[in-house]
């Protein structure tokens, strides 16, 4: 399981078991969860901001960051809702919506989709 985990002081954490996992001191990063981040937790070190599927990564959240111009709300709500999962009511099944900086157009809006893979239109329309 990921993380998306920031900093709670002006220090930069770096993971010694997980090399270039970095938690810097000016935004959020997503990183591996292991027995180092719950020591940093409870030495209230960082803070969890929110747990995340095995795909996720910190250059990924980086590209999100920049999108939203270092606004760190923005920033973290959007990653979020691009990585939950969905039930598919159809057929009970977890379907992953996605979507990056790059995907999106002025205009662009998410509606969801219960139908199909999430390969088949990914849940999103796009104005014309």
């Amino acid at each position: 399981m990921k993380l998306l985990v920031e900093s709670r002081g002006p220090w930069v954490l770096m993971n010694p078991v997980i090399t270039g996992e970095v938690v810097p001191h000016n935004r959020p990063a997503v990183i591996s969860n292991s027995p180092w981040v719950g020591a940093q937790i409870a030495q209230e070190h960082m803070r969890v901001l929110h747990e995340l599927h095995d795909s996720a990564t910190d250059a990924e959240f980086l590209l999100w960051w920049r999108e939203c111009d270092a606004d760190r709300d923005l920033a973290i709500a959007s990653y979020i809702a691009a990585h939950t999962k969905h039930k598919d009511a159809s057929h009970g099944e977890e379907v992953r919506l996605e979507s990056s900086p790059e995907d999106r157009v002025e205009g662009d809006e998410d509606v969801g989709s219960s139908e199909g893979s999430p390969e088949e239109g990914r849940g999103r329309r796009r104005r014309t």
